[in-house]
């Protein structure tokens, strides 16, 4: 059984490097405010998991470990189930391989890809908003995600938000489908 379960609902843009630097200044947010969090993602070497879209991490925000299990729903949303690891538990699993049982999966899974965000979020309109700068492989990209717990309204606060700064709206694939791809394994 998860530790926690919650839905995500998300909307998501690539930016550049000086959009992401004017959006840190509009928000008067500062370097000191900005957290590194690293994501360490496991499937198998085949992708399984990714074929049955499910993704699995280890995220680690200083000495907290959580794994994070997202399968989609039929309104292509993510459905998280969190589960949370000691320190040691993390680290043994990073290096090791992570036991199949937290996605259903009959064998050991390991880490096939690691990507470090530095990320801060502010409350915007019911929502939170973050402001991501992820450092993968030899890539460095900026992503603004706005999660929210109404879609219809979100959408419609993420779209302005965009036009308001003269963001071009991209569709965007996820950062572990960026880290994958880096990494050189077929998606």
């Amino acid at each position: 059984m998860a530790d926690r379960v919650n839905l995500e609902i998300e909307f998501k843009c690539l930016i550049d490097k000086t959009k992401y630097d004017y959006l840190l200044s509009k928000f008067n947010i500062s370097k000191n405010e900005i957290k590194p969090q690293t994501n360490y993602y496991f499937d198998t070497l085949a992708l399984d998991l990714r074929k049955n879209h499910i993704m699995c991490r280890i995220r680690q925000k200083g000495e907290q470990y959580k794994i994070t299990v997202k399968t989609k729903t039929l309104n292509n949303d993510n459905l998280e189930n969190h589960y949370f690891l000691t320190p040691d538990e993390a680290k043994w699993a990073i290096k090791n391989g992570l036991d199949g049982k937290y996605v259903n999966y009959p064998k050991t899974i390991y880490n096939i890809a690691t990507l470090t965000t530095n990320r801060v979020w502010i409350e915007y309109k019911g929502g939170k908003l973050f402001l991501d700068e992820s450092i993968y492989g030899s890539k460095i990209d900026y992503e603004i995600e706005y999660e929210v717990t109404n879609k219809e309204a979100g959408q419609i606060i993420f779209d302005e938000f965009l036009n308001e700064n003269n963001i071009t709206k991209k569709d965007v694939i996820s950062k572990s489908a960026r880290c994958f791809k880096e990494a050189g394994l077929k998606i």
